[in-house]
């Protein structure tokens, strides 16, 4: 198998030999999995080549993308004849002759901007898309499903409570604020998954994830940890356009994915599992400070009143309380914050060195 970084390389064998994963009760089945070209699409597809190739487990691999030449490339060096694309947007009926074991529902749109200039897209490859992905389990015989949600769903709630939140915690999120068009989808299409799990049977679980880090995610992306990691290899001043206030709960990618497996083969159906590292929980002023204080050449800068801030999330407190998750599966995250940044960074800094 060919990996792009050798991080991603060690990460996919951490994945494959965890603790967490049967790979016998996978041996023989087809697994579909949407959104194959993401960050944990991805990452999910080799760790399935790579348990094929190491335990023999002849697992039929169907990796649902948008875009045929983008899989193509990105699995150019994995070619197999139990890897298939099958081509098509989410939004549209699910179109698959095969019969579909095991579904890992991973598409998504990860982009704050687009969740602002393009809400309605966004919505509707949630919903829809999701949709989709129960119907088309009606009509076969699947035998688990995971879907992916957002910690976002949580909206704003008590920044000062001191208990983390449980899959029953609740907050308050604004319906005219097109941002919003996101956790609110997400928030719909649970409860969309728990509506096909009691009217007709489906055995889809979700997984509500916290801010996921990985050595997969683009050199360009985005998000603030991606900024941050890049302006530590850039050797540049972390610079932030809001206070810092904002609390989440982080999980690194090997971390999610054994969740995702463990939730397979022992969520129970209908069910929401926090997936995060409890022990990752800080606000992003701490995160910012921990990364310049590692770094001879990041000071960390403060600019107010930026015109783009409308692309952050209003202040928040996502503290995770995984207790559910480790009651039904035993999965604990391992990879702390320091070393989800350390796997990032070195990560970025290979891609450099290989002129990606």
């Amino acid at each position: 198998m060919e990996f792009t970084t050798n991080i991603e390389t060690a990460d996919t064998h951490e994945i494959v030999t965890s603790e967490y994963i049967d790979w016998d009760y996978f041996k023989n089945s087809t697994i579909l999995v949407t959104g194959a070209t993401g960050l944990i699409g991805s990452q999910i597809i080799l760790s399935l080549l790579l348990a094929n190739e190491i335990f023999n487990a002849n697992i039929k691999i169907l990796a649902h993308v948008r875009n045929k030449e983008k899989a193509q490339k990105k699995f150019a060096e994995n070619k197999t004849q139990n890897l298939e694309f099958i081509v098509q947007d989410i939004t549209e009926q699910i179109q698959i002759s095969d019969n579909v074991d095991f579904i890992i529902h991973t598409a998504n749109g990860t982009s704050s901007k687009s969740f602002v200039e393009q809400p309605v897209e966004t919505i509707d490859s949630i919903i829809f898309g999701t949709k989709n992905i129960l119907e088309y389990s009606r009509q076969s015989n699947v035998k688990s499903i995971v879907y992916l949600s957002s910690m976002e769903v949580y909206g704003k709630t008590d920044y000062n409570r001191e208990k983390p939140l449980t899959e029953k915690d609740y907050g308050y999120i604004d319906l005219q604020n097109t941002r919003n068009s996101y956790p609110e989808a997400k928030r719909l299409t649970e409860n969309l998954c728990y509506s096909y799990s009691q009217e007709y049977n489906i055995p889809v679980k979700i997984a509500r994830l916290a801010q996921t880090i990985g050595a997969g995610v683009d050199y360009s992306d985005n998000r603030v940890f991606a900024q941050f990691a890049r302006n530590i290899v850039e050797k540049k001043d972390i610079t932030l356009l809001t206070d810092g206030k904002t609390i989440r709960s982080y999980c690194y990618i090997t971390d999610v994915i054994t969740a995702i497996f463990a939730l397979l083969v022992q969520g129970q159906n209908g069910e929401i599992y926090n997936v995060a590292n409890i022990e990752t929980t800080c606000s992003i002023k701490e995160m910012a400070r921990m990364l310049c204080d590692k770094s001879k050449y990041s000071r960390l800068q403060f600019i107010k009143n930026s015109n783009n801030t409308n692309y952050y999330l209003d202040t928040v407190k996502y503290d995770l309380d995984t207790t559910k998750i480790f009651e039904d599966t035993k999965w604990i995250a391992k990879v702390s914050l320091e070393e989800m940044f350390n796997r990032l960074i070195k990560s970025f800094k290979e891609r450099i060195c290989y002129g990606e």
